[in-house]
Formats: structure tokens, sequence, C-alpha cells
């Protein structure tokens, strides 16, 4: 059996990653019949369900409950296939960052109203080798479409999303696995039996305060 050594990536959430406030859904107001569905309603009143009223706001714990809901919702991945850096081995885009996934690093790209730059957040793994193979798992339901139409940039389509990204023999018979959720990037190294865990060295860059 595989051992596993799992460590969190805690520093996008300190750092100040935002959560995503969904949008309150809208309810457009019920125009004026015409004629023939207007007899139609009256002959038959429950034919058509009525349109609920137009919801003005949400309350402050309806907010909470959707921030705690997506902070919950897993990372989603996808493999560059030209949208972003040829570095970038796979990428993931949240509200207020966006993480990439290269040969040795993973960058975290926050953005904020309050800063005109981007802070950079870096986990490198020091000493690694270049993976033997770098492979989504856990295929999601969703698709990218990137509709770019200019050169020498085409437009990208039909790019699946994964839930975890497996890079291989990052070391001597030592895997990385990334996942996590919304609020933080997370990694297992999974080390093959008789392997040398120690070899394992990540390194944090760009970080003022934890």
């Amino acid at each position: 059996m595989r051992n596993c050594t799992r460590a969190w990536f805690g520093y996008a959430a300190v750092m100040g990653v935002t959560f995503l406030s969904l949008g309150m859904l809208l309810y457009p107001r019920a125009a004026t019949p015409s004629r023939s569905l207007q007899s139609a309603l009256e002959s038959r009143p429950h034919a058509i369900a009525p349109i609920p009223p137009q919801k003005e706001a949400l309350s402050p714990q309806e907010r909470r409950q959707y921030r705690n809901a997506f902070a919950a919702t897993p990372l989603s991945f996808e493999p560059n296939q030209g949208q972003v850096d040829a570095q970038v081995k796979y990428l993931s885009r949240g509200d207020g960052y966006t993480l990439f996934l290269t040969n040795d690093e993973a960058v975290l790209s926050l953005r904020s109203a309050s800063r005109p730059d981007n802070s950079v957040l870096r986990m490198r793994l020091e000493g690694s080798r270049a993976p033997k193979n770098v492979t989504g798992e856990h295929e999601l339901g969703g698709k990218s479409n990137y509709l770019i139409g200019t050169k020498p940039n085409p437009d990208v389509t039909d790019i699946p999303h994964f839930g975890r990204v497996r890079y291989e023999e990052v070391y001597p018979g030592v895997d990385v696995v990334y996942y996590g959720n919304q609020r933080k990037l997370e990694y297992d190294f999974v080390v093959a039996p008789g392997a040398d865990p120690s070899v394992v060295k990540v390194v944090q860059e760009g970080t003022e305060k934890v």
C-alpha cells in the first residue's frame, strides 16, 4: 500500500482569496397577456404557473450560506491546450485567483480590487525532475471554450475539467497529486514502497506572513 503525506497549501486562504458571492435569481415582471392568452388563462387558470415575485436582495444569512457552499466546491483543473503559456500544464480559475501548475511549481495569482498588481504565491518542488506523465483524474461534467478568434491564437474549445491532477515520478518513486476546494489547494505525495520520502522538499515563495 502506498503511503500518503498530505499537506495543505493554506496560503491561498490567508492571503485573501475571496469567495464567489452567487448572484441572486431575478424573476421577470409579468407582462400584460394578449387577448388570446388571457382567454386561455381564464378558461384554464392552472395551465400556466404564476411567475414568482421579484426578490429584492439576499439576507446576510443567505449570503453566508452561499459563500460556505461555494467554499466547499471542489477545484476544477483544465489542461492547457493553448489557452495560456506553454509552461503551464493545468490551470484552475476561481473568484479572485488563477492557479497554474507547471512542471515543478504551483503558481497562485491573486487579484484584488484594492491592489492594482497581482500578488503571486509559488509552491516549488525543489530538486524535483520533469514528471514522467501529467494526467487529469476524476473528469467533471463541465467544458471550457476560449473563443479568441485572432491569429496566431486560434479558438480553443471543448476543454475537459478534472477534479485532480497527478504528476508521476517528480522524485524517484514519488508522485504528487493536486486537488482541493475553493479555500485551499491540497496536495498528496504518494510514495512507492522502498522509495525515500526525505527527498521531497517544498519551498514557498511570495508570502509575507502566515
